[in-house]
């Protein structure tokens, strides 16, 4: 299924081909001001300012963790804490909606690079 407003998460693994992504995304600087903790946030912009649309693949498998491994997560401050609302108004501000025809902010226009 492929639609605009699935939002990948790395949880199980995420793919992308590296020639989907905005021009930005390289960019360390941006990315530690706007979202440091919240790098699903930054590849969503990323790959939907150029354009991509997200797939999900049928995946029939559940998340395992290790016992004592998830004492340390970004779960608990993006969701916990709303650590992604935050990356998420972040973006919005510096790069606009992503899923628009056009956007604005210092990003440049739509399209990508």
């Amino acid at each position: 299924m492929a639609a605009p407003l699935l939002f990948p998460t790395g949880v199980m693994g995420v793919l992308y081909d590296p020639r989907i992504f905005h021009a930005d995304v390289t960019r360390r600087d941006l990315f530690q001001q706007l979202c440091p903790h919240a790098d699903d946030v930054w590849l969503y912009w990323m790959h939907r300012l150029s354009g991509s649309v997200p797939r999900m693949l049928a995946c029939p498998h559940r998340v395992l963790e290790w016992p004592g491994g998830q004492e340390q997560n970004l779960r608990s401050t993006n969701v916990g804490l709303s650590g992604n609302d935050t990356a998420i108004a972040a973006m919005i501000a510096h790069y606009g909606w992503p899923l628009t025809a056009e956007y604005s902010g210092a990003g440049g226009a739509a399209g990508g690079p």
